[in-house]
């Protein structure tokens, strides 16, 4: 319980409004808070475990980290920003706030995609996934302060192929990734030295 208060402080001293619980109906009760934006969880929550809570942030589409020591955590874990514990409360508000500030940005690239209105609920939602699992890969490795133009990009080739109602998401994803790493140096290659 010390660490949870220890990161609810950090998130309120970040200027968080910050709801705290032990247990999965609590957390249940909570995750249904319209002004819920994200979450940090860990897997075990009393003598439950996190996965309902997992499934019900993902139908609501809430980021969330899954912080803990537990090393299996079900599939629907897998959709959150793993972060083991032990990890310093700056890593979590770090991670929660890159997640959400993406996010802002892949939905400002919808709103302005000439296509973006025109797809109905659920393939949004599906391009949203898409962006999120394809971001998580291809994230790394741009220069400090070129990611918010790279999101954008990627967004915009997301937006492009899900035009074509024969990509699902896995496909859409796999397509808009190799899109965009065209050109990318390969990091994997050294310079021939």
């Amino acid at each position: 319980m010390i660490v949870a208060l220890d990161i609810a402080n950090a998130f309120e001293a970040a200027g968080a409004k910050v709801y705290t619980c032990y247990n999965l109906p609590d957390a249940m009760h909570i995750a249904e808070q319209q002004e819920l934006s994200a979450a940090v969880v860990d897997f075990g929550l009393g003598r439950e475990d996190a996965e309902a809570l997992f499934g019900r942030l993902n139908e609501r589409n809430i980021v969330f980290v899954l912080h803990s020591g537990y090393q299996e955590h079900g599939a629907a874990g897998n959709r959150g920003i793993v972060i083991p514990k032990p990890a310093d409360p700056e890593r979590l508000i770090e991670a929660i706030t890159s997640a959400l500030h993406l996010r802002t940005l892949a939905i400002a690239a919808l709103q302005s995609h000439p296509h973006g209105m025109a797809f109905d609920p659920e393939r949004l939602v599906e391009i949203q996934d898409c962006f999120d699992e394809g971001w998580k890969e291809i994230s790394g490795g741009f220069e400090y302060g070129k990611a918010e133009e790279a999101a954008l990009k990627f967004a915009k080739i997301l937006f492009d192929f899900a035009a074509d109602d024969s990509l699902d998401g896995g496909n859409l994803t796999v397509a808009a990734i190799h899109e965009m790493q065209k050109g990318r140096p390969d990091p994997t290659i050294g310079d021939g030295a």
